[in-house]
C-alpha cells in the first residue's frame, strides 16, 4: 500500500497556493441569476437563555425583496409580570450595533406577543445577530435570545457556490485519495467526499431557486474547506488523518464470541440504510469509508401475487456485484409488511387495525412464501451477512379462538370465580363472560383495570412472540449460516407498545 503522508512544508505550500488561487480567481456561475437581483432575509436557529420567570422565542422568518423584517417575539411567563421591558439590539459580524429597539409589555401568565420591525435597507449583505433581552422588577438574570439573521442576494449565493465548488475540486486534486486501492478511506477524504456530494445538492437547490436551502449547504461547504485546510497544514504532526489502513474483505466475515472477524482481525461494521438496491449508493458508502449497507427486499419484490413468485433475482444482480466491487457488506430487511398492491385486492381490510393484520387467512402463508423465495437467494450471495425478519412488529389477535385460549389460561391460574373477581375487581357471573379488546368498556370496569390488563397483555404478547419464533425457525432452516435479527424501535415507550407489541427482552 502506498503511503500517503506528505511533509508539512509540501502541504502548507499546496494549501497556501490553493487559497491564493481561490481568492484571486474571478468566477462565473454556471447557473445564471435572474435579470433583477433577488434579495433575501431569513432567520437561523436561535440560542435561548431563559430567566427563572420568562423565556423568549421568535418564529422563523423568510422574506424576499423586502427591507423590513418583522420579528414576532413571544414572551412565555410562568406567572404574571408587570412592565416587562423587551429590548432588541442588532449586531453585525464585527459586533457593531446597527439597530436598537425597545417596548414595554404587560405579561400575564402564559404567552404574550410583541412585534419589532427592523429596517435593513441601509445595511450591507452579511450575517447579523438580533439579541432580545428582558428587564423587569423580579430580581433575576434577564431572559436572552440570540437570533442569527442572513441578508443575501441570489447573485451572491450563486457566486459563492461557484467559488466553493472550485475550491473543493482543487482540494480533490491536492489530496491523493485511496478510492482505487484496497485501503480504508481516511477521515479527511470522508469529509471531502461528503462536501463534494453536498456541492451537487447545492447546485440542485440553486436550480430550484431554493435560496435558503442553498445557503445552508454553502455554510457546510465553507466550514469543511476550512477544516480540511487546517488539517492539511498540520498533517505532519497528526499523520493519522491522511494515512490509510488496510481494509479487510467484508465478504469473509465470521462471528466469534459475539464479535465480527475478517482475515483473523476484529471488524466493526458501520453503514447506512438505502431506500432501494442501487449500486450508486454503495459507491457513495465506499467514498464515505463505510462498510455496510442495509437494503429492503419485500414481498412486493419476490411475489407477484399471494401464490405467484416473481422473477426478482435479476433486479438485484447489479447491486450484489457492486457490493463485491466496493467491498460493502449487506444486511437485508425482509419487510414482511410491505406487500404489493395485489395484497390489498386480496385482503381489503389488511391495514384496518393500523398495521398489517397477520391474522387474516392466507397472510402468514404469503409471508412464508416470501421467506422461502428470498432467503435461499440471499444466502448464496457472498456479501450478504445478515437479515432482519421483521421491523417493529405489531399484532392484534382478536378471534374467538384467541379468547377461548385466554380463558383456558385464566382458569388455570385462578381456581374459582370468586378468586378471579377479587383479583380483577370484577363482577363476573362466569368465566365465559370474559371479553378481549372490549372498546366499549367503561374506565371503572375490569377490562380497564391493571390486573386484567396485565394478564391479557402478557398473554397477547406471548402470541406475537410465538409467531416471531416461527419466522426465526423458518429463516434458520432456509439460511442456516446467516445472522438473523428483528428490528425494534429505539423508543422503549411507544403508543400501543404493551397492547400490540412483543416482549423485547424475549426477542
Amino acid at each position: 500500500m502506498r503511503c500517503m503522508r506528505r511533509s508539512v512544508l509540501a502541504w502548507s505550500v499546496a494549501w497556501a497556493c490553493l487559497l491564493a488561487a481561490a481568492i484571486s480567481a474571478e468566477t462565473t456561475s454556471g447557473i445564471e441569476a435572474a435579470d433583477t437581483t433577488l434579495r433575501g432575509l431569513w432567520t437561523l436557529p436561535p440560542a435561548s437563555r431563559p430567566s427563572g420567570t420568562i423565556s423568549l422565542s421568535v418564529a422563523p422568518m423568510e422574506v424576499y425583496d423586502a427591507d423590513i423584517l418583522t420579528f414576532e417575539c413571544q414572551i412565555q411567563a410562568k406567572r404574571r409580570v408587570k412592565n416587562v421591558v423587551v429590548t432588541l439590539q442588532v449586531l453585525d459580524e464585527d459586533n457593531t450595533v446597527r439597530s436598537v429597539g425597545e417596548t414595554i409589555v404587560q405579561a400575564p401568565e402564559g404567552v404574550t406577543t410583541c412585534l419589532f420591525h427592523w429596517d435593513t435597507s441601509d445595511l450591507p449583505l452579511g450575517e447579523y445577530t438580533a439579541i432580545f433581552e428582558t428587564r423587569h422588577s423580579v430580581p433575576e438574570p434577564p431572559a436572552r435570545l440570540e437570533v442569527p439573521v442572513r441578508k443575501v442576494t441570489d447573485a451572491q449565493l450563486l457566486a459563492d457556490l461557484e467559488t466553493l465548488t472550485q475550491r473543493l475540486d482543487e482540494l480533490r486534486g491536492v489530496m491523493d485519495g485511496p478510492e482505487n486501492s484496497g485501503a480504508s478511506v481516511t477521515p479527511l477524504h470522508v469529509r471531502l467526499h461528503i462536501a463534494l456530494d453536498i456541492a451537487t445538492r447545492a447546485r440542485d437547490a440553486a436550480g430550484r431557486r431554493a435560496w435558503r436551502d442553498l445557503d445552508a449547504k454553502l455554510y457546510y461547504m465553507r466550514r469543511t474547506i476550512e477544516t480540511i485546510g487546517a488539517r492539511l497544514v498540520f498533517a505532519e504532526v497528526s499523520p493519522e488523518v491522511l494515512e490509510a489502513t488496510p481494509r479487510p474483505d467484508v465478504g469473509v466475515i465470521q462471528t466469534a464470541g459475539g464479535s465480527f472477524y475478517a482475515e483473523g482481525r476484529p471488524v466493526f461494521l458501520f453503514g447506512a440504510r438505502v431506500a432501494r438496491p442501487c449500486p450508486e449508493e454503495l459507491a457513495r458508502l465506499r467514498r464515505y469509508g463505510l462498510n455496510l449497507a442495509v437494503f429492503p427486499i419485500a414481498p412486493a419484490d419476490t411475489l407477484s401475487g399471494p401464490d405467484q413468485p416473481a422473477d426478482f433475482a435479476a433486479r438485484f444482480d447489479s447491486f450484489f456485484a457492486a457490493a463485491k466491487e466496493h467491498n460493502i457488506g449487506l444486511a437485508a430487511r425482509l419487510e414482511p409488511c410491505l406487500l404489493g398492491e395485489w395484497a390489498y385486492e386480496r385482503w381489503p381490510g389488511l391495514t384496518d387495525k393500523g398495521f398489517v393484520d397477520w391474522t387474516l387467512p392466507g397472510v402468514r402463508e404469503t409471508i412464508q412464501r416470501h421467506f422461502e423465495a428470498a432467503l435461499p437467494h440471499l444466502a448464496a450471495q457472498r456479501m450478504v451477512k445478515a437479515a432482519s425478519l421483521a421491523n417493529n412488529p405489531r399484532f392484534k389477535f382478536d378471534s374467538e379462538a384467541v379468547r377461548q385460549a385466554f380463558l383456558e389460561r385464566v382458569r388455570a391460574q385462578y381456581p374459582d370465580r370468586p378468586t378471579l373477581n377479587q383479583a380483577w375487581h370484577s363482577h363476573l357471573a362466569s368465566f365465559d363472560e370474559i371479553t378481549i379488546w372490549d372498546e366499549s368498556a367503561q374506565p371503572h370496569e375490569y377490562q380497564n383495570r391493571r390486573a386484567y390488563q396485565f394478564e391479557w397483555q402478557n398473554f397477547h404478547r406471548a402470541l406475537g412472540l410465538e409467531y416471531l419464533q416461527s419466522l426465526q425457525n423458518l429463516a434458520r432452516r432456509l439460511a442456516p449460516d446467516m445472522l438473523l435479527q428483528f428490528d425494534m424501535s429505539e423508543a422503549a415507550f411507544e403508543v400501543g407498545e404493551t397492547r400490540f407489541g412483543v416482549d423485547r427482552e424475549a426477542v
